[in-house]
């Protein structure tokens, strides 16, 4: 979730009142989301993302993230593009993306096949193997990708405010990573006017906080102190 350590949900990985705010419950075709990046109280970049195909059993997103990430006197520039279709569970089925950074593109497609993954990229890292074992039950976890985030959580979403354990693939570091979440204190924040109540996380080992939407499960904002990172659902 985070940007370049960058793994906050953010900079890599999170109740709406308003049916103008809300997300449905199972977003549905034309379905959007914009997060807006602001680090150290300057907005560095955006993620958006579409369902562009739905029905009862999956759907289909495709996003795009665009990002100056400032770096000492430098700015490091990333721009990724990628399609995630997952079935009604939010189980990932493929997950493809082509990414640039400082002008270095790399693409990735990756199958789930419940209890393995198959891995294909070019260009191709002899290192990396093309096939390995996952836990049943793993969703895809993208470092910068947060409507990804809001796709866990929104399925894992119940009427009570507990503790969680999400088990997930790191889809830039290929390596299972189980994330808990333990809510805090809860919040309300206001989109477009509107309240939202909300309770918010600490998400460990991430060392992160995130936002989620009493309603719908939903991720409305995450927080990463140690890059003095925020990130806000528009």
């Amino acid at each position: 979730m985070m940007l370049v350590r960058l793994m906050s949900l953010g900079l890599a990985m999170i109740a709406v009142t308003s049916a103008a705010i809300a997300a449905p419950a199972s977003p549905t075709v034309g379905y959007s989301e914009k997060y807006t990046f602001i680090m150290a109280g300057k907005t560095i970049g955006t993620q958006t993302a579409e369902v562009t195909a739905s029905d009862a059993t999956s759907q289909t997103w495709t996003y795009k993230i665009r990002l100056n990430v400032p770096i000492n006197t430098q700015t490091l520039a990333m721009s990724e593009a990628g399609t995630l279709i997952v079935k009604a569970d939010g189980a990932p089925v493929t997950f493809e993306t082509k990414a640039t950074t400082s002008g270095q593109t790399q693409a990735e497609k990756i199958v789930f096949n419940g209890n393995s993954v198959n891995v294909t990229l070019s260009p191709a890292m002899p290192a990396i193997a093309s096939s390995f074992p996952v836990t049943p039950g793993t969703y895809a976890l993208t470092n910068n990708f947060l409507s990804g985030v809001s796709i866990i959580s929104r399925a894992t979403h119940t009427a009570t405010i507990a503790p969680m354990m999400w088990r997930t693939l790191g889809t830039n570091s290929l390596r299972e990573i189980a994330l808990t979440l333990t809510p805090t204190v809860a919040e309300t924040l206001y989109m477009r006017g509107v309240a939202v109540p909300c309770h918010v996380y600490d998400v460990a080992p991430l060392n992160s906080k995130i936002w989620l939407s009493d309603a719908t499960g939903e991720l409305l904002k995450e927080a990463d102190p140690a890059q003095q990172l925020v990130i806000v659902r528009e």
